[in-house]
């Protein structure tokens, strides 16, 4: 066998596993869905403290749902999935003091892996904009910041890839970024 053939046949395999691993991730499909509607969202307001809410949404998955509880100056996002309740605390808080979401509407993005199946094994992720106050050297409130938080929710991978400044960085890091930190699962019984 000629040196050029020998050559080919060590280096073309190995090529090919090099351009396979670098390949685009795969697209994800967007379903937006409200995790602040009265309308659509178990609603309860506390009987003792009128800005203390809580929104219970479902998700466009069977089985998964969101839990806001929100009070005068804070939210507390939950995510109720595979039989377990995680806080989103962390990731909130990383973007500020006094934080919540970061947009009136209550939006957040869900994102599949197939562009019409939306059962658990398509559901990979969530992204959700949250705000949070930025403070100075003397501990006073300095203005305002937001950030998109991007959870892996995959099967077996649970966890906060980060929080990005912009859409594109936030879906990119959806598709391709590794975990940041696994999600903290929360006692039930506990509401924040």
């Amino acid at each position: 066998m000629k040196l050029w053939m020998k050559t080919a046949a060590v280096i073309l395999p190995i090529l090919s596993a090099s351009v396979a691993a670098n390949a685009a991730p795969a697209k994800l499909h967007s379903v937006y869905g409200k995790i602040t509607d009265g309308r659509d969202c178990a609603y309860e307001q506390s009987a003792t403290q009128e800005d203390d809410l809580m929104y219970d949404c479902p998700a466009p998955t069977d089985g998964v749902r969101t839990v806001l509880h929100r009070g005068a100056d804070w939210d507390h996002l939950y995510v109720l999935i595979d039989g377990q309740r995680y806080s989103l605390w962390e990731p909130m808080v990383a973007v500020g003091t006094w934080s919540g979401l970061g947009n009136k509407s209550g939006l957040v993005e869900w994102l599949y892996s197939d562009k019409k199946l939306r059962g658990r094994a398509q559901l990979s992720g969530l992204i959700v904009r949250f705000e949070g106050t930025t403070l100075n050297a003397n501990g006073d409130a300095a203005g305002t910041r937001s950030a998109l938080a991007v959870f892996n929710l995959s099967a077996g991978k649970l966890c906060w890839t980060g929080n990005f400044k912009n859409n594109v960085a936030a879906r990119h890091a959806a598709r391709s970024a590794p975990c940041k930190a696994p999600l903290t699962l929360s006692d039930p019984d506990h509401q924040d």
